[in-house]
């Protein structure tokens, strides 16, 4: 083989080194367990007719989730929410459903059809989740429907598992991910969050993201006595993310999410309107263990 040759074979070798690609996908067995905790703060400013108003919120679900049963499409995973601490304080604290509600959810059950890529495809036990809070009580079922919807907790129940990409990757890559937020009463953000895969560093496979949104004020509803929104605006002055997942262990370990939310409500209540200003300074931390 001539010098040429060798050269040339040598150069292709190290470019498809180069390129090679990497799997990112959850590796779910079944009987397999795997423990986590969620930790979520918010520090919300609310100035209105030369008031404000501040209030802060901070939240720890202990959760521990066990693979069921596991297919090709999906793993059927049973998840139990084993504890659940919340605290508020300013205004929130009294907009509570319930002060001992955190302690109601503990023991929850939830099954959920989870993908590879962390795509929570269904979930069941959120009508018996309601009936634990609310104890029959039909306006305080109500009020829990609103304030944690179906959607919204299995978006919740999302942040644990992804999303991972849906192919193999190589550095740089990346994907995105669109979901709907609902506020409620006041509408809703629709949001795209953007993924790239960093590389690896000690066998820490990162991925950073960036969130984007844009609001929608809600459909008018006669039945909205109080108040009603006639226009606003809102957005991400920061978003910002990282996930951390073990391909070894096919197991996504660590989320860390920031986020300020800034945004103006005209909102019209007994025949005048008013102007609300809004920051939100929102973080969200997530470890996961086997």
């Amino acid at each position: 083989m001539s010098n040429h040759t060798a050269a040339c074979i040598a150069v292709l070798m190290w470019a498809g080194a180069g390129n090679a690609q990497t799997t990112l996908a959850w590796k779910f067995t079944k009987g397999q367990t795997i423990h986590a905790e969620r930790v979520a703060s918010q520090k919300q400013l609310v100035e209105v007719n030369n008031k404000k108003l501040k209030s802060e919120t901070h939240s720890v679900w202990h959760v521990r989730f066990e693979v069921m049963d596991v297919r090709a499409s999906a793993a059927q995973i049973q998840a139990t929410l084993t504890k659940v601490e919340h605290k508020t304080a300013g205004p929130a604290e009294s907009e509570l459903i319930d002060a001992k509600l955190h302690e109601k959810m503990r023991g929850a059950v939830f099954d959920l059809d989870v993908t590879p890529s962390g795509r929570v495809l269904a979930l069941k036990g959120y009508g018996d989740f309601v009936n634990r809070l609310a104890e029959k009580d039909e306006t305080r079922a109500a009020a829990v429907r609103v304030t944690l919807s179906e959607s919204a907790l299995t978006a919740r129940f999302e942040e644990f598992f992804g999303p991972l990409p849906t192919k193999s990757v190589n550095q740089k890559d990346r994907w995105d991910r669109r979901s709907v937020e609902s506020m409620p009463h006041f509408g809703l953000l629709r949001q795209t969050a953007s993924y790239e895969y960093a590389g690896a560093i000690d066998g820490r496979h990162l991925i950073d993201y960036t969130v984007a949104a844009t609001y929608e004020p809600p459909i008018k509803d006669d039945r909205m006595t109080l108040f009603r929104v006639v226009k606003g605006s809102f957005g991400f002055d920061d978003s910002k993310g990282r996930l951390v997942f073990d391909a070894d262990s096919g197991i996504l370990s660590e989320r860390d999410h920031t986020v300020r939310l800034r945004g103006e409500l005209v909102v019209a209540s007994k025949d005048r309107q008013h102007t609300m200003h809004v920051i939100s300074e929102n973080t969200l931390r997530i470890r996961i263990k086997r």
